[in-house]
């Protein structure tokens, strides 16, 4: 069950890890209180202004994480922060994940409540590096949630193209990923996917397998800062050098390249 996911990356961090559901597909699927802030101070401003958290949370967060499709840090009206990350489905935000909260020591967050406090009791400070491991460790957590909700059965009726649009943002992180595991995944013989491949799309299976991962790459260079090591590994490939190989030769440019020409576009 993805609640007992979540279970264990909150035992893990020590911190409180909350969901929210845009879409409805984990519903059923959660534990109770992983549908709601139970830090205890989160308890107690609840206690005095429901609303006020809900209106901040499930409104202007929401739709910034829509406008904004990628994590951020933000201050509740309370003064703490939280670390939100979107989750997707088919490319398509589909929930939220907050971690949290912390005080934070070094850098300013991107959305802040008006009129917030200055709570400095019961929550954990953070420097750089304590940002840094908890932006990391919730983008694991979200690859997680997203691996779930790609291998949940497939609505009856769905086209072959959208089969196969689903197959490579799945798998296509796999290292041992293989025309053969397309090809079970239609009913179909290796010969003839490949055939569907060229119908339909135009290319052969390394192409899409190589353009699944470099889409995949560049969302965590511009909505992270994990180092082009472990982007390298989240996508799908054990030696980096190869990565960085191969995405210059598809995108133009290193991945660093890359990160630092998206980063002076949002200055």
């Amino acid at each position: 069950m993805v609640g007992d996911e979540i279970l264990a990356f909150t035992q893990r961090l020590g911190v409180g890890i909350t969901l929210f559901d845009l879409d409805g597909h984990f519903k059923g699927h959660l534990k109770g209180n992983q549908a709601q802030h139970d830090h205890p101070l989160c308890l107690k401003e609840k206690d005095g202004d429901l609303q006020k958290c809900w209106a901040f949370d499930r409104d202007r967060v929401a739709l910034e994480m829509r406008r904004r499709g990628r994590a951020f840090w933000k201050t509740c009206h309370a003064g703490v922060s939280e670390w939100v990350l979107p989750v997707r489905h088919l490319d398509q935000v589909t929930a939220i994940i907050s971690l949290g909260p912390f005080l934070l020591r070094r850098g300013q967050a991107a959305l802040v409540a008006e009129g917030s406090g200055a709570v400095r009791e019961e929550v954990e400070a953070l420097d750089g590096a304590g940002q840094r491991s908890v932006e990391a460790l919730g983008h694991i957590l979200v690859s997680h949630l997203q691996a779930w909700l790609d291998r949940r059965p497939m609505a009856e009726g769905i086209g072959r193209e959208k089969r196969i649009e689903e197959f490579f943002l799945r798998d296509h992180a796999r290292p041992d990923i293989s025309l053969g595991d397309l090809a079970r995944h239609l009913h179909l013989g290796t010969s003839r996917v490949t055939q569907v491949l060229r119908e339909s799309f135009g290319k052969g299976f390394p192409e899409m397998v190589a353009e699944a991962r470099l889409d995949k790459a560049k969302r965590l260079l511009r909505g992270t800062n994990l180092p082009v090591g472990v982007v390298a590994r989240e996508v799908g490939y054990a030696d980096p050098n190869y990565f960085m190989r191969q995405f210059k030769k598809m995108e133009g440019a290193t991945p660093s390249q890359y990160r630092g020409s998206r980063q002076r576009e949002l200055v």
